[in-house]
């Protein structure tokens, strides 16, 4: 038992500092540090998650409503951009859960069976990648301002999107490293409890970098 656990814990280990390896690579970074990520040529890069608006909801007053806002905002923008559409697979577990304990709780075979048949229907439309989230970002760098600067234009960009009635956010550590996976495997699923803090600090105290 004890020997299952050391390998256990062991092969854990592994993957986080691979996966970190493998971050740290992919897009250049020497750093992430709260919304600012920091790529080995100097640059410092921050991004935007917008979130989606269903124009089939809207009238076509709204619809003209928020074009003219948005050309107006983005038009007055002197600074290049990258706007990404990313997906996802839906990540089911938590709902999943609930469904297993509802199961498991009832003694009604019609409620048992509806949400087996639910379970079923879930895992078969994200294995075969039917149920994808998408997400919308707009990427900034900079390499020349001061990080307050910086980070004063990236906050402008957010509050001209919300003026339009567009919600916009900076992401965190955490959701840039959700990102970088999407951008690189648009079928991985990221674990909501990623606490990428921990294994950066140790890769950036190996690679010579600050924590």
């Amino acid at each position: 038992m004890a020997y299952d656990f050391c390998v256990s814990a062991f092969f854990n280990a592994f993957l986080s500092i691979f996966f970190c390896f493998f971050i740290k690579n992919l897009f250049n970074t020497k750093n992430i540090r709260r919304q600012v990520l920091f790529t080995k040529d100097d640059k410092r890069c921050s991004y935007i998650e917008i979130e989606p608006v269903n124009i089939d909801l809207l009238s076509d007053k709204d619809m003209a409503s928020i074009t003219e806002s948005l050309t107006a905002e983005l038009s007055e923008l002197r600074y290049p951009f990258k706007y990404y559409a990313l997906s996802k697979p839906e990540d089911n577990r938590s709902i999943m859960a609930q469904y297993s304990k509802i199961i498991q709780s009832t003694d009604d075979p019609v409620i048992r069976n509806i949400l087996r048949n639910e379970i079923q229907q879930r895992q078969t439309q994200v294995q075969n990648a039917e149920m994808p989230t998408r997400k919308y970002y707009f990427h900034l760098w900079a390499d020349r301002e001061t990080d307050e600067e910086f980070k004063k234009r990236v906050e402008s960009l957010r509050e001209k999107l919300d003026n339009c009635g567009i919600k916009a956010k900076i992401i965190s550590q955490t959701e840039i490293v959700e990102f970088i996976e999407m951008v690189a495997n648009p079928q991985y699923a990221v674990p909501e409890d990623l606490k990428p803090e921990i294994n950066f600090s140790f890769l950036i105290k190996q690679y010579g970098g600050d924590v």
